[in-house]
């Protein structure tokens, strides 16, 4: 299998993953579920994109300072990502919006 088709590969994957946990994030209403699915699929598409790139042959080193890196900005995301308590929408990352955007309640942080 050449360069391409792997990469192919990867991006087919990478689209199948994001709909899956878009489909799973919009239907759960729970605060804490959409949190778990968040953090598992930014997890999920660090270890496919990590995967690919060694399965490429990209070198080991560099890599895992990427991967390292990779995983920190996925937890700085975590914790910096709210949800409106009244209907669970994700509000704007790093934003200390008063209201939801969505229904207009109050957002508690």
């Amino acid at each position: 299998m050449n360069e391409g088709q792997k990469f192919i590969v990867y991006a087919i994957a990478w689209g199948i993953l994001t709909i899956i946990f878009t489909i799973l994030s919009k239907k759960t209403k729970d605060i804490k579920k959409k949190k778990m699915l968040s953090l598992i699929s930014g997890l999920s598409i660090v270890a496919l994109m990590f995967g690919v790139a060694i399965w490429m042959g990209f070198p080991l080193k560099p890599l895992s300072v990427f991967f390292v890196l990779a995983l920190i900005l996925v937890c700085i995301g975590q914790k910096y990502t709210f949800y409106c308590q009244a209907c669970s929408h994700t509000q704007q990352p790093f934003s200390k919006a008063e209201f939801c955007s969505k229904c207009g309640a109050k957002i508690e942080y």
